[in-house]
């Protein structure tokens, strides 16, 4: 599975979404009931016309699908990612997770690991490359 530089860039971002994303399911869980209103179970008949409640709480469900349907295509691309550092030898993967998935400055993992400043970048181009070309 290849992962460029990029990709990995992405995973920082994948995980503040995902935390705001989770954060307005959230909201709206607990305001399910909101404005007086429940949640039924009985169909809506043809040619009947929705009452105002009944569209708000259609129009939250709508948003709550999409937000789940979002959840699920970024947790996706978030395990293709880790799933890819996880195949690189041990060193370079604790770089990679350190600087990628814990969004640590290269300083921060040259302190934690410990490593030169050089050892750092040398490791790090050598997981590029194997990224990139597909870890056998």
């Amino acid at each position: 599975m290849q992962v460029t530089k990029e990709e990995l860039k992405q995973y920082g971002s994948i995980k503040k979404e995902l935390s705001s994303i989770q954060r307005r399911l959230d909201m709206l869980e607990e305001n399910k009931g909101c404005h007086g209103m429940a949640y039924s179970d009985m169909p809506h008949t043809r040619g009947e016309p929705l009452s105002e409640a009944q569209r708000y709480v259609e129009k939250k469900d709508a948003l709550e699908r999409l937000y789940k349907k979002k959840c699920a295509e970024l947790l996706e691309e978030q395990v293709r990612i880790e799933n890819a550092i996880d195949l690189l030898p041990p060193d370079l993967r604790r770089l990679m997770r350190y600087h990628y998935i814990d969004c640590m400055t290269c300083e921060q993992v040259c302190v934690e690991i410990p490593c030169s400043w050089m050892t750092f970048h040398r490791w790090h181009s050598q997981a590029l490359e194997l990224l990139k070309n597909d870890i056998e």
